[in-house]
């Protein structure tokens, strides 16, 4: 008889099965446990395997001790940084001529009823100050200004008031 390769090949599986399943004894399961065919002992059953959870134990941080070098003491906090000059709410409340002893005169004056403004100029900035006339006192005094560009950030109005009073000419100053 010819067979070809498929033909070979289902033979050689069929006989491998036979074989296989031939050689190995018989399970008989009884009452306790399991015997083997020929064997009267009695075979323990293995108990079925299960996955154990491990659990992981917690990593706590270790505390945070401070870094010291050896013979040198430990470096003090930075200080804030410095003002760069006098805060901007200082100019209100300012006559004339306490704002001109502050800020030295106007680049410009120009009147708005009812104030009167002055305007004072920097390389990079610019301000307004509003003077508003003052019946009890009989003068006129700053109520509001604003600088330009506009900010909010009163680090930016301090260098810009720093700024317009380093070009005042020199006269007494009113702190």
């Amino acid at each position: 008889m010819k067979f070809g390769i498929w033909g070979r090949a289902v033979i050689i599986a069929g006989l491998t099965a036979i074989a296989s399943t031939g050689c190995e004894a018989t399970r008989q399961i009884g009452g306790s446990g399991a015997t083997v065919a020929g064997n009267k002992e009695p075979v323990e059953k293995a108990p079925p395997r299960t996955i154990k959870q491990v659990q992981k134990p917690e990593k706590k941080p270790a505390p945070k001790k401070p870094v010291q070098t050896a013979g040198r003491p430990p470096l003090p906090a930075a200080p804030p940084p410095k003002k760069s000059g006098p805060d901007s709410k200082t100019l209100v409340g300012k006559n004339e001529v306490e704002l001109k002893q502050f800020l030295g005169p106007p680049n410009g004056v120009r009147n708005e009823p009812p104030a009167m403004v002055w305007s004072y100029q920097a390389r990079e900035c610019s301000l307004d100050v509003f003077l508003y006339f003052d019946v009890g006192q009989k003068r006129f005094r700053s109520l509001a200004y604003r600088f330009f560009p506009e900010t909010r950030v009163s680090q930016v109005e301090r260098e810009c008031l720093a700024e317009i009073r380093s070009a005042r000419p020199e006269t007494k100053d009113a702190r």
